[in-house]
């Protein structure tokens, strides 16, 4: 996963008072410039006046920066357990600092396991199964299929995408067995023809080979467990953006899926 932004001595003053439902944040001007460029983190804002330690005020609030411009903050309120409060009162200062937080622990404590699990889902029914929310920063996902069943002849493939959606072609993908070799440009194809009666068990992986062009390659390698027969190939693909989601489907007309569980890891 990718942790949030930090910057050394990132305290700023607010300018003026603020009720508890304000969202747009105007910083002392010069301000914005103590702060990170890159979005999103936290902050902690508190009176300065009354509480030399954040920690020490009852009223203390941490607050979610989305964008930045200039001086000028979007924020989300009362994040990490806080209450939005009423920051005007009269007399007092307010400041912001980006501080050390338990979501800061737990972010770092989460990318130091390095590989995430997914929910498991059942490969039973329907054309398509998709797993989206794969968090920015993911540089490896692996999916994996046990079990896994289609009820027509329709070819299994992958398709990845973006906030913009699935993107179905610009593909370059190919996958052989010891009977003969199939390529498609609708996804990273997984098998040479589609057979009713396959049972499905192993593992396509793809991995971000270029950040810049978000071009991701994949390797296939699925043995069809019933028939002692085996799937390898690989493809490449660019997105239009960063992934954060992925399909298992097949070719043309989908096939439905009829048995099995297909799962993935990212890293």
């Amino acid at each position: 996963m990718l942790l949030d932004p930090v910057i050394n001595f990132g305290k700023v003053t607010v300018s003026i008072g603020y009720n508890a439902s304000a969202t747009s944040i105007v910083l002392t001007t010069g301000h914005g410039a103590n702060l990170p460029a890159t979005f999103s983190y936290n902050l902690v804002w508190w009176d300065s006046t009354t509480y030399a330690d954040p920690a020490d005020d009852p009223n203390v609030e941490i607050v979610r920066v989305t964008n930045r411009v200039t001086d000028t903050l979007t924020v989300v309120r009362a994040q990490e357990g806080t209450s939005a409060t009423v920051k005007n009162i009269a007399g007092k200062t307010y400041k912001m600092i980006l501080a050390f937080t338990k979501k800061m622990k737990d972010d770092i404590e989460t990318a130091s396991q390095g590989i995430t699990l997914g929910t498991e889902q059942a490969s039973t029914s329907g054309t398509a199964i998709d797993f989206t929310g794969i968090p920015a920063g993911t540089k490896k996902i692996t999916i994996m299929f046990v079990g896994v069943s289609i009820d027509g002849a329709q070819e299994l493939i992958i398709q990845i995408g973006d906030a913009g959606g699935i993107e179905t072609t610009g593909y370059a993908s190919g996958v052989s067995d010891s009977a003969g070799q199939t390529s498609s440009t609708a996804g990273f194809i997984c098998v040479t023809g589609g057979v009713a009666t396959a049972i499905l068990d192993g593992m396509i992986i793809l991995t971000l080979e270029n950040s810049s062009n978000n071009t991701w390659v994949a390797g296939v390698n699925i043995g069809r467990t019933e028939a002692a027969s085996a799937y390898s190939g690989g493809g490449s693909k660019a997105l239009s953006a960063v992934l954060d989601r992925l399909r298992i489907t097949t070719t043309g007309t989908p096939d439905d899926f009829d048995a099995g569980e297909i799962n993935i890891q990212f890293e």
